[in-house]
């Protein structure tokens, strides 16, 4: 009893006598390299380190753990179309992570580069951050002091009604030395996408997702994911633009303020790309301030705003090669909503117009038309009659074109001419956030997605029947009947999966066909005029 008494006592002392000496070693490694016990708080979670900003467009997740925006919830915007949770922008799951990382790097030897194998604790004042009623802007200010007399503070800047954040870093070196550092901005985000995530039964061209930037040679450009994920990567040196990452509808990109030199990049982490930009290298002297601002915006592709932030930065809604067009038509589209508070009466209304705008081109598509199957018999005989020569043949059908005048290429050009205006309203639908869950009436919820019934491609195909009806086919072999017959069948499988705001413009667009080919051919007697010639 006795013996195991002492046992104890020993056990105890030596247990003490090891905590003792555990935190004196630590105690010497922070005294040694001069810094404060935060700068080596790195693993611990707490919700104690998340800050929570609310505004009236955003709710922000800031970890003081770096200091770094790990999740933002738009307030706008639905996460899908029948769901009543907001859309969360920059988010961390367990298959997906995307997020933004900033801050500085100090670059004196007797100091630890806290970019990328050290994260900084940042002090705050509050946990939770509200606007007040009024109140123009709201600052969080986010502090790290790596040593006595050296100070460094991230705030973060929000104001009403605006989806960019600015950000002020300072940096107070109060120190006896010189210190050399840069600030830097990164975007990261998990390069492929859950299968979760992925919309299911919808055949689409698909948007672009990956990176833009803007800098002094380009205005605007593009770069994959996959580049990333083969590791070749950008390095750009700039004095002005922006580096993003894109995706249908939203963006997040980093704006440096500032117009001296800095550096775009990207590279790869495992399974994530990472986009950043960083300045170039500063020396605050001793007793002196540095500071400088960068801008982030994370939320919808809202040209207005983006363009009053930036240049070129409005070129993240992206309308492909036809851009020319698609904007046009979205200033239009947009006037004639805020007139019927309806972007399906809008797109009604664009249809009109533009079929109105093509009626002299239209009109000699039908009068051609109708001439070519008058011409028919004629046709056949000239085919009968010179069999033989195939050349002279054609001479002998160009000659009756000429003389009937007939241009068989005119009545395929409002065809042609069409086939832009409609890539151009679909790229629109698929890209502009203002047509995101746009509802038009009853079932519709959506224009910018298919319609959950396909009544609309239905009636879609149901049109282009009609309209091949009003059109006479008493000279058509059976078997071209058969491939026009089958036409409307394809464009219906189509449509099933394309925009319903397309299949309106396409359903409006055969109607008003129908009225056109009427009337045209309730006012020319083409058949008797043609006899005439003869």
């Amino acid at each position: 009893m006795y013996f195991n008494r002492r046992f104890l006592t020993i056990l105890l002392i030596s247990i003490f006598f090891f905590i003792y000496k555990y935190f004196n070693i630590k105690s010497y490694v922070l005294k040694k390299n001069n810094l404060t016990s935060n700068y080596y708080q790195l693993n611990k979670k707490s919700n104690d380190s998340i800050i929570k900003v609310k505004s009236n467009l955003l709710e922000l997740s800031i970890n003081c753990l770096g200091g770094d925006i790990e999740e933002v919830i738009l307030n706008k915007y639905n996460n899908t179309l029948n769901s009543s949770d907001h859309l969360k922008i920059l988010k961390k799951t367990n298959n997906f992570l995307y997020k933004t990382n900033s801050g500085f790097i100090i670059k004196n030897k007797n100091y630890i580069n806290g970019l990328h194998s050290y994260k900084p604790v940042f002090y705050k004042k509050n946990n939770i951050f509200n606007f007040y009623k009024e109140q123009k802007e709201l600052r969080i200010p986010l502090v790290f002091s790596p040593r006595k007399g050296l100070f460094f503070t991230k705030t973060f800047i929000i104001k009403p009604n605006q989806y960019k954040i600015d950000i002020e870093y300072n940096i107070n070196n109060q120190t006896n030395e010189d210190i050399k550092s840069f600030v830097y901005g990164e975007l990261i985000q998990t390069i492929n996408i859950p299968k979760s995530d992925i919309k299911k039964n919808k055949i689409s061209l698909q948007t672009f997702r990956g990176i833009a930037y803007s800098s002094d040679l380009n205005k605007y450009k593009k770069y994959d994911f996959s580049l990333v994920k083969k590791n070749k990567n950008l390095q750009i040196k700039t004095h002005s633009g922006w580096i993003a990452m894109l995706q249908q509808y939203f963006t997040t990109a980093w704006i440096p303020n500032d117009k001296k030199i800095k550096y775009f990049y990207t590279k790869k982490n495992k399974n994530e790309a990472i986009v950043g930009y960083k300045n170039d290298d500063v020396t605050i002297h001793s007793k002196n301030k540095y500071s400088t601002l960068s801008s982030l915006w994370v939320g919808p592709k809202d040209q207005k705003q983006m363009f009053s932030i930036s240049p070129y930065l409005e070129l993240t809604v992206d309308y492909g090669i036809l851009w020319f067009i698609s904007k046009p038509l979205f200033i239009l589209l947009s006037y004639l909503n805020s007139i019927f508070n309806n972007w399906g009466v809008a797109i009604i209304i664009i249809t009109l117009l533009i079929r109105f705008l093509l009626y002299p081109l239209t009109k000699s598509q039908y009068i051609s038309m109708a001439k070519m199957r008058f011409l028919q018999p004629k046709i056949e005989e000239i085919k009968k009659k010179f069999y033989y020569d195939k050349y002279l043949t054609s001479r002998k059908i160009i000659n009756l074109y000429k003389k009937e005048k007939i241009n068989p290429i005119g009545s395929f050009l409002p065809i042609i001419i069409q086939m832009p205006i409609f890539l151009s309203l679909y790229y629109m639908l698929i890209n502009t956030v203002e047509l995101r869950h746009a509802k038009f009436l009853f079932w519709i919820k959506d224009l910018s997605t298919y319609d959950p019934y396909y009544i609309l491609p239905v009636l879609m195909g149901m049109s282009m029947f009609l309209m091949q009806y009003t059109v006479n086919y008493s000279n058509i072999n059976d078997e071209n009947k058969i491939i026009s017959n089958l036409i409307p069948v394809i464009f219906v499988i189509f449509f099933l999966w394309f925009p319903s705001g397309l299949s309106l413009y396409y359903i409006v667009s055969n109607f008003l066909s129908i009225l056109q080919q009427k009337f045209i051919n309730n006012n020319l007697n083409i058949n008797s005029n043609i006899q005439k010639n003869s």
